[in-house]
């Protein structure tokens, strides 16, 4: 797990980071938000799904593995395997933290090998020495506040989503050992429910068109397709890392089957 610091003079006026070389803080994830600034090249390749947290609320998530702290688009050297990576993980060692008066502020993960509280050697200084984000910083904090408030728009259209109880539990056909084919709830995910929408006044669907709620709604629509492809990744990369018990990632007993918590949690 990271540990975030907010960047400040006081603690780290010789401080330095290197531009990451690989993606080893994200082995663990299986799952990170989605923006809707990005669906134009998250929906080739990651299927996304709608995530409820502990307090109800919903977000879009980018799904990047079947397994908890499963990230399988990485391979045996923390490369990313997928030609593109998602806004949420460009901007390591450095994100925004709110600080106690609401503003976003720069942090950085000190237990990072890409960032040191003292300078080596080719490192870029984190400081300037006024005390502010030096300038090999700037278009990197321009990025993290622009990905900031696509996140927010994406997060209140996933709202109107919810209020207006378009949301439903995601099912997926799997196949069973007699070759049949049933309905599986995927535990912790939820989708959207196009047939909900039928029963909606104009008003209501004029108000998730007008704030983009509808485009988050069909992009996740769309990319629920990904989801076979993302079954061949896990298989792949359970295998590389000889995990596997088997060959095959059985959809049934990662969703179906399990009296613990949601595999999918944020």
């Amino acid at each position: 797990m990271p540990t975030w610091q907010v960047v400040s003079k006081q603690n780290h006026a010789n401080a330095g980071w290197t531009s990451p070389t690989d993606y080893r803080q994200t082995k663990h994830l299986s799952v990170i938000p989605a923006l809707a600034g990005e669906f134009g090249h998250l929906i080739p390749t990651y299927p996304m799904a709608f995530l409820k947290n502990s307090t109800g609320k919903f977000q879009l998530c980018v799904l990047l593995g079947l397994k908890k702290h499963c990230n399988a688009f990485l391979d045996l050297n923390n490369r990313w395997t997928a030609q593109y990576v998602p806004a949420n993980l460009r901007s390591y060692p450095f994100s925004l933290m709110e600080s106690s008066n609401g503003q976003q502020v720069l942090a950085v993960d000190a237990d990072s090998d890409f960032f040191h509280i003292e300078a080596q050697t080719n490192d870029k200084p984190v400081l300037n020495q006024a005390g502010t984000a030096h300038d090999s910083l700037k278009e990197l904090i321009q990025f993290m506040g622009q990905r900031h408030i696509q996140q927010l728009q994406t997060d209140h259209a996933v709202d109107l989503l919810a209020q207006h109880q378009v949301l439903k539990e995601w099912q997926e056909s799997v196949i069973t050992e007699d070759g049949s084919s049933e309905q599986t709830v995927l535990k912790g995910l939820y989708c959207f429910d196009e047939k909900a929408l039928q029963h909606l006044d104009g008003d209501a669907l004029q108000t998730l068109a007008s704030k983009g709620a509808l485009g988050v709604a069909y992009a996740q629509l769309y990319s629920q397709t990904r989801l076979k492809y993302l079954v061949k990744r896990q298989q792949w990369h359970d295998k590389q890392t000889h995990s596997a018990q088997t060959s095959n990632v059985d959809l049934d007993k990662l969703f179906g089957e399990s009296d613990s918590d949601d595999l999918f949690t944020f």
